[in-house]
């Protein structure tokens, strides 16, 4: 149920719900990251375990509190808005100069809007009384979008996210993946941290979205083969050799996908 709520408010007005099973598994993991935290600030006071329980249907329902706020007073609930925002405008994603190149511009503000309107050279925008508050601007959004798509549609993209940035105006290109290792930022940041795996060689992986003062938390070894550290973990559990080595011929476990070289 869950699910198919949120594939109804994802996507564009005008078209079919968009099904995205995929964010679903990472809010599971930050869901089950706090929750071993507490487990853990728990047991140092009261030094018993704790046994937690993480639902991928509870974890996405915690998304929902507007719908199930608007069921309960008998309300509709959101539609699909494709990348606008409810009460921000303009707030959209807008294509530029070059091959599917595209960049997201937020406002959240009066001040922002003048500052976009400098920062694109469209003063106009800032002189239109109509666009003058976020409510006129959310009523006449269509004919804001189609004026800033115009304005911005033969900008180079790295330079007008320089520019909109420096003006204190929400503006981020759309970074194609394969092109996230040469993002400015991420450089900046040092973001990513080149690892040698045994069947890929040595290519960049990303790292932690969050630093720490005290420590430099990095990865301390490249992804796992299939079966490397069964040895080590069923030893760790009591497992003798004997034992392990039956479940290799018995092939319950090893390090080569069944039916791989069939």
């Amino acid at each position: 149920f869950e699910q198919a709520v949120v594939a109804q408010l994802t996507g564009y007005p005008d078209d079919r719900p968009l099904i995205n099973g995929g964010f679903s598994d990472t809010l599971v993991g930050m869901h089950a990251l706090a929750a071993i935290t507490l487990a853990l600030r728990a047991r140092e006071r009261s030094g018993e375990g704790s046994y937690a329980e993480v639902p991928q249907c509870e974890v996405l329902d915690s998304l929902l509190g507007p719908e199930h706020i608007a069921v309960g007073h008998g309300e509709p609930s959101r539609m699909r808005m494709a990348n606008r925002h409810e009460s921000m405008a303009p707030h959209n994603v807008y294509p530029v100069a070059g091959q599917d190149e595209w960049i997201s511009i937020a406002v959240a503000s009066d001040e922002e809007f003048a500052a976009l309107a400098t920062a694109i050279d469209a003063p106009h925008l800032a002189e239109d009384a109509r666009l003058a508050t976020a409510a006129g601007r959310k009523e006449h959004e269509d004919e804001l979008d189609a004026a800033i798509a115009a304005a911005v549609r033969d900008r180079d993209l790295v330079g007008l996210e320089r520019t909109l940035q420096a003006a204190g105006v929400m503006g981020c290109r759309v970074s194609k993946p394969y092109l996230l290792t040469e993002d400015e930022n991420l450089v900046h940041l040092d973001f990513f941290q080149k690892l040698d795996r045994e069947l890929t060689g040595t290519h960049p992986f990303k790292t932690f979205p969050f630093r720490f003062s005290t420590f430099d938390l990095r990865h301390r070894m490249p992804p796992p083969l299939l079966g490397q550290h069964n040895h080590e973990v069923l030893t760790e559990l009591g497992v003798d050799d004997a034992a392990i080595r039956q479940l290799e011929e018995q092939q319950e476990i090893g390090s080569e996908p069944l039916g791989f070289n069939a």
